[in-house]
């Protein structure tokens, strides 16, 4: 019988000779079937993880200690922002799509509570600036950089604002 599956429970042994004893008592690992579908799943997250680096490395280089992100303060709103960046008075909100999701609720969520008027999509398509809108009313200018060109951020806020 042939069977089929996605992910696989992968139960921890207590034993170093056969029969192999199999403890329940412990937690299993979580392995997927193909790797493919691992890297597809995970493709978000890593995304994220790089452009943290690159943040953490200008960071660094302004003698700032943290990297932050941006949740809201009120019961029962999930909206969070990957990351804010501080640009001389200025708080930067700043999202990390993996792929060319046009959803930005929660930089809209933030624009519509901050004074500011420039936002930061960082993603896999090319550089521009558009004019974006939250639901409202608040018009804002939203940089869309490029995954490579995420170490460039300061001069393009620069450069924009």
């Amino acid at each position: 019988m042939e069977r089929a599956f996605l992910l696989e429970l992968v139960y921890p042994a207590t034993s170093v000779q056969v029969p192999i004893e199999v403890s329940f008592r412990r937690a299993p690992k979580l392995c997927w079937v193909d790797t493919g579908l691992v890297n597809f799943t995970a493709k978000g997250t890593i995304a994220e993880q790089i452009v943290a680096q690159e943040l953490r490395v200008l960071l660094n280089n302004a003698h700032i200690e943290h990297l932050n992100f941006w949740i809201r303060n009120k019961k029962g709103s999930n909206a969070e922002v990957d990351f804010i960046w501080q640009q001389g008075t200025h708080i930067i909100p700043i999202e990390v799509k993996s792929g060319t999701n046009a959803h930005l609720r929660s930089i809209q969520s933030f624009m519509d509570l901050s004074a500011g008027n420039t936002a930061v999509r960082i993603w896999s398509e090319k550089y521009s600036v558009d004019t974006a809108r939250t639901p409202k009313g608040k018009s804002f200018k939203l940089l869309n950089i490029p995954f490579y060109y995420a170490g460039a951020l300061p001069m393009l806020l620069g450069r924009e604002m």
